[in-house]
């Protein structure tokens, strides 16, 4: 059996570049219980029309016969776009999509013909089960997380609440990617090209944030520790990687084992520069935690701050300590962490004075970066109340996280526009501001982040004009 792996692109070049970590893991799953031919191919990689085409090239010359596609919501466009060239060139091939996009949107995908079917939630498992069935050429009638089409009738198997057990899990597939792609590209942080690797070490998160994409469940499920460091060893002594990019949901959620991992960290002397680009949640952390990250070599970290507002707070069940959050700002500060802020602006009936909330807690933080993103409507509480704004514009497929023209709001779009650009010039156009991101930036990136920093602001500046 062939198969073929593809994350498709959304934009016409990628600066931004992570490892397509989840499919690593699918095709690492896969070939310990199958004798398969598999390979990855990372659209992201190149520019759009050389993508294409190398894909068309690499569908005719490995003929796979089965193709899977792993697609965000924001990618849905590119993704059809790709499942259509797949089935275009290889007719008999069959194609499965997994992901977010068909997690949350399972009927949307599978209204385009090309896909024959969908894997939802958690993919390792469920497609090995799903690939036993086409090679037994049945029908997965009642396999759960799977969805597909019999005849006219959309048949979609709700997920079990069963996930898989991640001690068990084999190592990444590292060997089907071309690590240097990623070295050269800008990664989660701001920290620039390196020679980084990201690394789950967790799954699943008991909050019900309600903008989550649920893909690994409500469980927290944990990697052993000792699994975690043969894996660090192995990615710097084979690869040389320097960095490492922690992306767990909520890599923090037991003290314990925060504490436990760091002091292994320590104890091994791996002096590798880590970061957390996200999944660590701000009011879970203290001083004790903070101190012991700082000495295992973290020395960036990303806080999902969303909103000031109480009320959305509450509403999107985020249900986060604001108090305690600007304190554990300040300790990343004393221990030297450089420390950025995801705020979410736009939530339906947000009104003028929440978003200026939002900003002021912001500017009067002590966040090296704050990124003020716009609220995209993917869930389809959400779209309903999109639509019933009858503000249609933008093309959600085709939607950006910065600088959508959406706004769902009580603001008019002008007023909201003007608000969004006024949180970048307010947070940004400070001297204390500009020093604190000169002395906490990490020495090997600290021209790098200076840079990318005027050059991102004065980019939002000319399209939030």
């Amino acid at each position: 059996m062939k198969i073929l792996l593809i994350k498709p692109s959304n934009n016409n070049c990628v600066f931004r570049l992570c490892q397509p970590l989840g499919i690593m893991y699918l095709a690492a799953y896969v070939r310990e219980r199958f004798d398969v031919d598999i390979k990855l191919f990372d659209m992201r990689c190149y520019r759009k029309n050389l993508a294409y085409l190398k894909l068309k090239k690499l569908l005719k010359n490995f003929c796979p016969d089965i193709i899977g596609i792993s697609a965000l919501t924001i990618e849905k466009e590119a993704a059809t776009k790709v499942a259509k060239l797949s089935k275009e060139n290889i007719p008999d091939a069959t194609i499965v999509m997994g992901g977010p996009y068909p997690s949350s949107a399972p009927d949307m995908a599978l209204l385009d013909s090309n896909i024959d079917y969908i894997v939802m939630g958690e993919g390792e498992e469920i497609f090995v089960r799903l690939l036993k069935k086409i090679e037994n050429n049945e029908k997965p009638y009642n396999l759960p997380g799977v969805g597909f089409r019999n005849q006219e009738e959309i048949i979609i198997n709700k997920i079990k609440s069963d996930f898989i057990d991640i001690t068990k899990l084999p190592f990444p597939a590292w060997d089907l990617i071309n690590m240097e792609s990623y070295f050269r590209k800008e990664s989660m942080t701001t920290l620039g090209p390196r020679k980084y690797m990201t690394v789950m070490t967790t799954r699943g998160c008991p909050y019900k944030c309600e903008y989550c994409h649920n893909i690994f469940g409500k469980d927290f499920r944990t990697r052993d520790i000792n699994n975690v460091i043969e894996e660090l060893k192995i990615l710097k002594e084979k690869y040389k990687i320097t960095d490492i990019e922690f992306v767990d949901d909520c890599f923090n959620f037991k003290k314990e084992r925060l504490c436990d991992f760091f002091h292994r960290i320590i104890k091994e002397n791996l002096k590798l520069n880590i970061s957390f680009p996200n999944g660590v949640r701000i009011d879970l952390l203290d001083e004790d935690a903070i101190r012991l990250m700082k000495w295992g070599g973290v020395n960036y970290v990303c806080f999902g701050l969303e909103t000031a507002s109480i009320r959305l707070q509450k509403e999107i069940k985020k249900n986060l300590d604001l108090d305690k959050a600007k304190k554990i700002i300040y300790l990343t500060n004393k221990y030297k962490i450089f420390s950025v802020g995801y705020f979410m602006l736009g939530f339906p009936g947000e009104t003028k004075n929440e978003i200026e909330s939002t900003i002021d807690f912001a500017v009067n933080s002590e966040l090296c970066i704050a990124a003020f993103f716009v609220v995209i409507p993917y869930t389809k509480e959400m779209q309903y109340y999109y639509a019933q704004k009858e503000r249609l514009r933008d093309n959600l497929s085709r939607a950006n996280y910065s600088c959508s023209s959406i706004n769902l709001s009580s603001l008019t779009d002008s007023q909201f526009k003007r608000l969004h650009k006024f949180a970048f010039i307010r947070f940004y156009f400070s001297p204390k501001r500009i020093y604190r991101i000169i002395k906490f930036a990490p020495n090997s990136s600290k021209i790098h982040i200076i840079l990318y920093g005027i050059i991102h602001i004065i980019y939002l500046l000319i399209i939030l004009r």
